[in-house]
């Protein structure tokens, strides 16, 4: 299993309301992608927090992490999340879920099309739903914020290693009138 991640803030801004992070060991590896709520520093900051509060808890379920991410960012502006959990087994284990407009498309790995639902993070949840499937060897994954156009061919990047795919996406389909972030895992 292969990952790259890339940030981008919005022009004129030093700081990027996203924020992607990796968690975990080889075996058990935990993936986030948050877009906090409009740009600058108060974006960053509820980011931020997420991450934060998923560093620290981890080894939780995804649908307690998604619920405590909830709590945590109460006192920022909120924001988007979403998270994949990756267990390697004969076969592997690929947990998804997310709220907000933090996007996860898949390639390779069959008909598995989780998707967020609706809601804040930090203002107004009312359901989180995990999506569950069991993983395939050269399947890829592109979890990104609104920042990005969705127009690209992911099944291309199927064979590119994930840093390239994570430029060559930022570059061609970032938004740059928003911050920005894309992340590849090759399972």
């Amino acid at each position: 299993m292969t990952h790259a991640f890339r940030l981008r803030p919005i022009r004129g801004e030093t700081l990027c309301g996203d924020g992607a992070a990796v968690f975990g060991e080889e075996g058990r590896r935990l993936f986030a992608v948050a877009d906090g709520l409009g740009h600058g520093p108060e974006a960053h900051e509820a980011s931020k927090a997420a991450l934060d509060y998923i560093e620290e808890h981890r080894d939780k379920d995804l649908e307690s992490l998604i619920w405590g991410c909830h709590e945590a960012v109460r006192k920022t502006r909120g924001l988007a999340l979403f998270l994949v959990r990756i267990t390697a087994r004969t076969p592997s284990i690929i947990e998804c879920g997310g709220i907000g407009n933090v996007e996860c498309r898949t390639s390779g790995l069959g008909d598995f099309a989780p998707f967020p639902r609706d809601g804040v993070l930090g203002r107004n949840v009312r359901k989180v739903s995990i999506f569950t499937s069991p993983g395939a060897p050269g399947g890829i994954m592109a979890l990104y914020s609104d920042g990005i156009r969705s127009r690209f061919d992911l099944p291309k990047y199927a064979d590119c290693d994930p840093d390239v795919a994570c430029e060559e996406i930022l570059s061609e389909y970032g938004k740059h009138y928003d911050d920005a972030s894309i992340m590849i895992i090759r399972t």
